[in-house]
């Protein structure tokens, strides 16, 4: 789908600032693995940075292989635990233990820790294809390809959490077009859903959240600061998403603290189901505060 000039305004705002402010890098989405549902590139070189002795003993191991193997082992890793476990779980392999994700020190008495925390990679991607399947757009007699895309996506150390549809008000769509699009044009098979914790569909006025797509029955809850948000007198009223929300010490937060899966069972047929419970914007902020 072509991006609207001032949808892909709000959407460069979005990206730069996190880019500039909370040392995000940008990455192209032909970096993702769709197979793996991961970004390799970053995968292996966080654990290289981080963690470089258990690396060597992995290469001591795998010789050439080793970042084939340690891929497949992160994959197998998210596939059973699910993300929001995997992140606090280490990917073991003969003697070795790695670490997905360094969380905050509560103090800078280590340095060790600090240092470790410093070397998480928060990454962040426009117009991201995600999927293999294409569609035909017949123009014209013409036949284009269309490749699903989500407007962004943000990973931590390779791994992709967040996905967000952002709608420009005055391109006269808002979020519930982008809720729409979650329910009707998102496979919630594509691994880029697995792994997800969050959703967002929002525009420049409101945002909602969802933790797991189910087609046409997905549940989106308000992710607001009230029932309306209000005004910003220096810029957008969702600016709160990335100047407070998304930042590197909250992100790290949420999942350390905030973030986890739940276990439900039906009543009626006693089918047991996991779930992400992700705060509402109100109940992260009294915690927090």
């Amino acid at each position: 789908m072509t991006t609207k000039p001032l949808e892909k305004h709000f959407e460069t705002q979005f990206v730069n600032y996190l880019i500039e402010n909370e040392g995000y890098l940008l990455i192209d989405s032909n970096k993702y693995d769709k197979k793996l549902g991961l970004i390799p590139e970053l995968a292996i070189r966080f654990v290289k940075e981080s963690q470089p002795k258990e690396w060597e003993k992995m290469i001591q191991q795998y010789g050439s292989e080793v970042e084939d193997k340690y891929l497949i082992r992160l994959k197998e890793l998210l596939d059973g635990s699910g993300t929001a476990k995997a992140l606090k779980k280490k990917v073991e392999t003969k003697g070795c233990k790695i670490d997905l994700v360094y969380f905050k020190p509560q103090t800078t008495k280590n340095p060790e820790h600090v240092e470790a925390y410093s070397k998480n990679i928060l990454s962040i991607s426009r117009q991201f294809k995600y999927s293999t399947e294409t569609k035909i757009n017949i123009t014209n007699n013409e036949k284009e390809e269309i490749k699903n895309s989500l407007d962004i996506v943000i990973a931590l150390n390779g791994i992709p959490i967040i996905t967000i549809e952002l709608k420009n008000i005055q391109n006269s769509q808002n979020y519930k077009d982008a809720i729409e699009q979650y329910k009707y044009n998102r496979n919630p098979k594509e691994l880029i859903f697995k792994r997800a914790l969050v959703n967002f569909a929002m525009d420049n006025d409101y945002i909602f959240m969802a933790t797991e797509l189910k087609g046409k029955d997905t549940f989106f809850l308000p992710f607001n600061k009230d029932i309306q948000n209000p005004i910003n007198t220096n810029g957008n009223k969702t600016d709160y998403l990335f100047k407070e929300i998304l930042t590197r010490d909250s992100i790290l937060d949420l999942i350390d603290n905030f973030i986890l899966e739940v276990e439900k069972i039906n009543e009626s047929t006693g089918t047991k189901t996991k779930e992400v419970v992700f705060p509402r914007y109100h109940q992260l902020d009294s915690v927090r505060k």
